[in-house]
């Protein structure tokens, strides 16, 4: 409401990506503001940019299925406040993308998921496409199969970097999508991605200074074959605009990505 200026409170969860802003309340609403060139407020296109919080809405077409073509115009049968069906629990944002999590047990078809809406160049939105997104739409993955793509479900946390995205489960499993160019999905390659993948990675964790900060990977930043494994035990990720921080159950400290200015915390290492 620009005519009427209001108090925005019981916030419990901000963040903020290159030129926007985003709230999350006590009850599990969203509210977003600032730059909305790539959808990444959630208001649909009709919303160039936001000078005061708005509430984020979903954007469906009731007589299909989902369909970014259709559903990323502001040419749809309903349109309504996302807190309307679901409660988010977890909020982060990108530079030009923002991510939400929904609770597992409040609202009936929500699992845990990931919805991800904004600039989709690089995958940052994870649903299989490069379409930019303006309302939120659901993270999907492949399992790393052929197969076909599936929700994300049962997330406990997500983190977002400038391009690139991150969730990981309770259990502390990790998925990641988008940009990769420098290493910072902590998969070994540099290969973007348009599906969240579940992370793989070289788990051996001893290195020449016998520090807590571990790098994955050889000077190619490809992982060795000692060691491989799925990247577990994970129980929080901070992100960097090309670099990732992840903390594991047993206090190591893992870190990927850009390292050309000390980044990662180790060795004077490449990239990774």
């Amino acid at each position: 409401n620009t005519v009427n200026p209001y108090k925005l409170d019981e916030v419990v969860d901000i963040a903020a990506g290159g030129r926007h802003s985003v709230a999350l309340t006590a009850s599990g609403a969203v509210y977003t503001w600032g730059d909305n060139d790539h959808g990444q407020l959630g208001q649909g296109m009709n919303v160039p940019a936001a000078w005061q919080p708005r509430e984020l809405l979903s954007g469906k077409n009731p007589d299909s299925s989902y369909n970014p073509a259709v559903e990323n115009t502001d040419n749809m049968t309903d349109k309504y406040t996302f807190a309307h069906d679901h409660t988010v629990v977890a909020i982060a944002a990108g530079y030009t993308h923002t991510l939400i999590l929904v609770d597992e047990n409040t609202n009936e078809g929500d699992n845990g998921n990931v919805y991800a809406f904004g600039y989709n160049y690089w995958g940052s939105l994870g649903n299989g496409t490069q379409a930019d997104a303006w309302f939120p739409t659901r993270v999907k993955t492949t399992q790393n199969t052929a197969g076909a793509a599936v929700d994300l479900e049962h997330i406990a946390g997500i983190a977002a970097g400038a391009y690139a995205s991150y969730a990981f489960t309770a259990d502390g499993q990790v998925y990641t999508w988008g940009q990769n160019t420098y290493g910072q999905l902590a998969d070994g390659s540099a290969a973007t991605k348009l599906y969240a993948a579940v992370n793989y990675f070289d788990q051996n964790t001893d290195n020449e200074n016998d520090d807590d900060f571990v790098t994955g990977g050889d000077q190619s930043g490809l992982p060795t074959q000692q060691g491989e494994g799925y990247l577990t035990d994970i129980r929080s990720i901070a992100v960097g605009s090309e670099h990732s921080v992840m903390i594991r159950d047993d206090g190591f400290v893992l870190t990927s990505g850009r390292n050309d200015h000390g980044q990662l915390g180790g060795s004077a290492l490449p990239s990774v």
